[in-house]
């Protein structure tokens, strides 16, 4: 449902709902090494649909003018899950290197959170957005993730903070400069025993990840009416905010593995344009 109270605010609610059908997933597929070992996932044959209940709330308060625009953003989320599915480690077979890990239905979970943003645009030639969320997703009982270590209510991989930004600065009519970045805020990553000097599974809280992108843009002048040829180069992730303990060796934990998907990555491209078309 959405209402305008008058040009510039408006505020909107909303509510869904979705489930997941009691099966095998493409991520139970992928096979995770530790310690020489493989992590087998069993399902549950018990196993009961998952269910999720969703609510939001936001509201836009956005300022035109004849050469700029700002606008606001606040929203919030609630999203209630049952039946969820959980993974929990299970007794090994004796003499084995395998892993057994359950798929069954824990107990139920929230994800709620708030979503600030803004957004600015000048006259084309400065425009940048700006976004944060506080989050917090636990279930309602704590989750044995690990036969080793006590069990915690957080979701695993998921922080309580992130954000982006995106900027663009037109400096004359053929040049521009882009800068943005991701951040990725603390969150708990599961590392097995077995991997080099990890003599048992263990609860990791990672650093927290600003991802710096550049980007330098330069349309080509060409005397040809139907072609546009557009040269750019910059830095992703500048600051080279990346992931600094990998495991190593055959007998690592595959799965230990987050933050950025790169270090810092010089790039070059050339974009010809033909018609509409571009290659």
């Amino acid at each position: 449902m959405l209402y305008k109270f008058n040009s510039k605010l408006q505020a909107r609610i909303s509510r869904s709902s979705g489930f997941r059908a009691p099966q095998a997933f493409d991520t139970d597929m992928h096979i995770a090494f530790s310690g020489g070992g493989v992590a087998l996932t069993a399902i549950d044959p018990q196993l009961q649909p998952e269910y999720s209940t969703s609510y939001s709330f936001s509201a836009d308060y956005n300022v035109p003018r004849q050469k700029y625009i700002y606008g606001f953003t606040v929203a919030a989320f609630y999203t209630q899950i049952r039946n969820t599915f959980i993974l929990e480690e299970q007794p090994a077979e004796p003499n084995s290197t395998n892993t057994i890990l359950f798929r069954t239905n824990g107990s139920n979970a929230t994800v709620k959170g708030i979503t600030l943003e803004t957004r600015f645009n000048f006259n084309y030639k400065v425009e940048a957005e700006f976004g944060f969320t506080f989050q917090e997703s636990q279930y309602e009982q704590a989750v044995t993730w690990s036969a080793e270590i006590p069990g915690i209510k957080q979701f695993l991989r998921t922080p309580s903070s992130y954000g982006y930004f995106a900027s663009t600065f037109r400096l004359t009519r053929d040049l521009k400069y882009s800068l943005s970045g991701v951040f990725t805020g603390p969150m708990n990553i599961a590392h097995f025993a077995g991997a080099p000097g990890v003599d048992q599974d263990e609860l990791i809280q990672s650093n927290s990840f600003l991802e710096l992108n550049t980007k330098l843009e330069y349309a080509l002048p060409l005397h040809i009416k139907q072609f546009q040829m557009t040269a750019s180069g910059g830095i992703q992730n500048l600051l080279d905010a990346f992931q600094n303990d990998f495991d190593s060796g055959p007998y690592r934990d595959s799965n230990y593995i987050y933050g950025p998907g790169r270090p810092r990555t010089l790039f070059f491209s050339l974009k010809i344009e033909m018609n509409g078309r571009s290659k």
